[in-house]
């Protein structure tokens, strides 16, 4: 795995994480695309462990909240309860053949399909309000976010995407779901990156290419960092309909380069 192209991962995991355009779905395809080797377990735990930080970074004061004022834990434990269906639907896909649900159909399905339900439900529901805030956010709410955010464990779905769709969906104004999606996205990222660290230590000679596990987790942390900043701020002014109609021209270009 050349330098290059650990920091071009790491960047696409940084940025796609957050935008609602599918980190899972981008990874598999660049190394396809380009005919690189697979990245291999240490660069997936690395890149993991950089947009958990990004994360932790961005949303310190929310998170502080949470665990000092008795008025934000219950968004906690809000967060809490959404997560268990990604958990859950996690451990099955477990027992699941992975050329089943990673395949470059499925991804090209996943990234139009669900580019197109963006569209409609953002259009629909652009002139909700909502100005309460995300420590608002019900635990009806909550659940039916986190039950969508367990359907993108299907590669081109969009964990970011398909939550704020729900949360879009559920009355919640743009900031707020953007803002809930990505806090609720915590627990799964740190699930995942959990995961592949296990299987890393596990794994015979599996620190072979550490140096570049490294330089992607740089490069993810820094970019999405910003990726976050950009999405609040450039959702809130326009909508989720450009992601929409990236994922379809994706997906149509994907189609031409696997299918036809």
């Amino acid at each position: 795995m050349e330098i290059i192209q650990s920091i071009i991962l790491g960047a696409v995991q940084g940025i796609t994480e957050f935008l609602p355009i599918s980190s899972s779905g981008h990874l598999l395809i660049f190394p396809r695309v380009f005919g690189w080797q697979e990245q291999g377990i240490e660069f997936d735990a690395a890149v993991h462990l950089a947009t958990l930080l990004a994360v932790f970074f961005y949303f310190w004061k929310d998170l502080k909240n949470i665990v000092v004022k008795k008025s934000s834990r219950r968004l906690g434990w809000i967060i809490v309860a959404g997560s268990i269906p990604a958990f859950v639907f996690g451990f099955i896909l477990k027992f699941v053949p992975e050329e089943s649900y990673r395949s470059n159909t499925i991804v090209i399905i996943s990234l139009i399909g669900w580019g197109i339900v963006m569209y409609l439900v953002d259009s629909f529901y652009r002139n909700h309000k909502n100005t309460t805030g995300v420590t608002a956010v019900s635990v009806k709410q909550g659940i039916y976010t986190g039950l969508a955010q367990a359907i993108a464990l299907i590669p081109g779905t969009s964990r970011s995407g398909i939550t704020i769709t729900a949360g879009l969906a559920q009355g919640l104004d743009r900031p707020t779901a953007a803002r809930f999606s990505f806090l609720l996205g915590i627990p799964t990222i740190a699930a995942a990156g959990g995961l592949a660290f296990i299987e890393l230590l596990t794994n015979d000679g599996g620190w072979s290419n550490i140096l570049n596990a490294g330089i992607g987790l740089v490069s993810a942390f820094i970019t999405g960092y910003f990726s976050i900043k950009f999405m609040l701020g450039f959702l809130e002014k326009h909508g989720l309909w450009p992601f929409a109609l990236y994922r379809v021209l994706l997906g149509a270009v994907l189609i031409y380069l696997f299918i036809l």
